[in-house]
């Protein structure tokens, strides 16, 4: 990854008549409030009933992107300045919109070079990237890697190599209660770097000498009808294995998928934790689609595991699609010893010539109900509403509101509105 800035810099040559080049990013003007509801428990810790507060940022990605026939050259910023003074009291910052020290931030979050002859795409350099166990996880700015990748994509078969050595995440860890032994699942301990750190500081928050991860991705099919499979190899830490299934009878269509981790090596993840680490994630869907209109369930389940990571999760530090079910403000279908279930219902209409997308869903998670782990249970219930209206084809305004109660044992409710702009060029 060294030699990438000179490579990048040589791609001047490109320059000529032919050479085209247009803004590229996603620029937000975001506004959050937040209102907590602590439990008697939470109350003796946080000294205090309840917690309200509200932020608000400007940031997002923005750069350029150049093409010159074969050839794509791109640089983006990215960053968050917050509007409001800050506030001294940790317990009242969005943690999700600023840096891990709560401040303001600017960096290089992508530079790549890309080459497509035929039906093979070769790109290097700082990148993002889509798949269940490696992906964006877009909040203000993206997951972003510094990676090498390798990309033959025809019309119903997709193949990948994607080799990264450095990470740059896009948000701190989701929270999740605090007395359960959670299953080898999970986003990891990494944390807002407002830059690229190596994976072993992005996952233990400690420098190791590991080789990077390799990510194996195949698919074969059409969007209807397709069979998936991904592999993700992070040296000295864990091997992940997804597989995914979609059928299609208009207007149902049946979706599944198994996710199966174990750790690898002795010198790191398995010393840190003591114990070899093994879990497993079974979910299903089924969705109803009827023109403007759909209706999808979702259910999870997450075995009882005593190869558990105690007071920590881990199955993807790199991605927040790994479980489907995910809420505003919950991610617990990680946890072991879980069953999850959601409703939810899109709605696509046109109103004074305005396009409106409106999604509401209902998301229950019943965590340590078989005592396997022998952990009191809880039950999170969560309901959000959003509302997103495109004002333009690149400019959208979008209204979330989250209400979720027992997300664990210190908060018995938890409101969270949020409101932004959105421009994507």
């Amino acid at each position: 990854m060294k030699k990438l800035y000179p490579l990048f810099l040589t791609s001047s040559i490109l320059f000529g008549s032919d050479f085209t080049i247009e803004p590229v990013g996603d620029l937000q003007l975001r506004y959050e409030n937040k209102t907590k509801t602590y439990t008697p428990l939470g109350q003796s810790i946080y000294k205090k009933e309840k917690n309200s507060y509200d932020d608000s940022v400007f940031g997002g990605t923005f750069g350029l992107k150049g093409k010159y026939e074969e050839f794509e050259v791109a640089s983006l910023v990215y960053g968050s300045k917050s509007l409001q003074s800050k506030e001294s009291d940790t317990l009242k910052i969005e943690k999700t919109i600023h840096n891990n020290t709560f401040d303001d931030y600017a960096y290089l979050g992508e530079l790549y070079l890309k080459s497509t002859i035929n039906n093979h795409t070769f790109t290097l350099g700082r990148q993002t990237k889509n798949s269940s166990l490696i992906d964006t996880n877009h909040r203000l700015t993206n997951n972003s890697y510094e990676a090498l990748r390798y990309q033959n994509i025809q019309e119903k078969s997709e193949f990948e190599i994607f080799y990264f050595d450095k990470v740059s995440s896009s948000s701190l860890a989701n929270s999740v209660p605090f007395n359960h032994k959670y299953g080898f699942l999970g986003y990891g301990l990494g944390f807002y770097i407002d830059g690229f750190a190596d994976i072993s500081t992005h996952i233990l928050n400690k420098n190791y000498d590991t080789a990077g991860a390799f990510h194996l991705q195949g698919k074969i099919g059409d969007k209807a009808n397709y069979a998936r499979v991904e592999n993700l190899f992070v040296d000295n830490f864990f091997d992940t294995f997804y597989l995914e299934g979609k059928v299609s009878s208009e207007p149902f269509s049946f979706r599944t998928a198994l996710v199966y981790q174990t750790s690898v090596g002795e010198n790191v993840v398995e010393k840190h934790y003591g114990k070899n680490l093994e879990s497993k994630l079974y979910q299903g869907e089924v969705e109803y689609k009827k023109e403007n209109l759909s209706l999808t369930y979702r259910v999870a389940h997450t075995p009882s595991d005593t190869n558990a990571i105690y007071n920590g999760t881990m199955l993807s530090p790199f991605s927040n699609k790994v479980a489907w079910i995910v809420g505003l403000n919950t991610a617990h279908g990680f946890i072991a010893d879980t069953t999850s279930q959601q409703i939810m219902l899109l709605n696509t209409v046109n109103s004074f010539r305005v396009p409106f997308t409106f999604v509401t869903s209902y998301v229950q998670y019943d965590i340590g109900k078989n005592n396997g782990l022998q952990t009191n249970p809880i039950k999170t219930k969560e309901f959000y509403g959003h509302i997103r209206a495109y004002l333009s084809k690149q400019l959208s305004c979008v209204a979330q509101y989250s209400k979720v109660k027992d997300i664990d044992i210190l908060t018995e409710n938890t409101e969270d509105t949020r409101l932004y702009l959105e421009y994507k060029f």
